[in-house]
């Protein structure tokens, strides 16, 4: 089983058009020996070291390089994996988190990774 966070929106889906509760996977401050498959909303905090904790930076640590953006002002711009509870449809996005606050929820499209968009085979 994979460890990572999960993030909580209600947004309007792009394949179904309905406005959807919807479940996106991100592993930003989330490692073997934290509490992960936390569910967490926009504007929540994430817990995690002290800044000055010597272990601080290993919050990116399960974080896949192809999958991580770090903007100039130290916005951590993650892609997120995720799914439309009304179509269950199989989704990406991308979550903004600057300091450990989740700050958004973006650029919500199918994902194409998944043969004919319906999930895993």
């Amino acid at each position: 089983m994979g460890i990572y966070n999960i993030i909580r929106s209600e947004e309007d889906c792009p394949c179904c058009k309905k406005k959807s509760e919807m479940y996106f996977q991100f592993k930003t401050a989330c490692s073997s020996s934290a509490a992960c498959l936390t569910v967490f909303s926009v504007g929540d905090t994430m817990p995690w070291l002290s800044p000055s904790h010597k272990f601080y930076s290993t919050m990116l640590d399960l974080v896949d390089d192809a999958d991580l953006e770090i903007a100039s002002d130290g916005t951590i711009i993650e892609h997120a994996y995720g799914e439309c509870i009304s179509c269950k449809k199989e989704l990406r996005g991308k979550v903004a988190i600057k300091d450990l606050k989740i700050l958004s929820l973006t650029s919500i499209e199918p994902n194409p990774d998944w043969p004919d968009n319906n999930g895993p085979l």
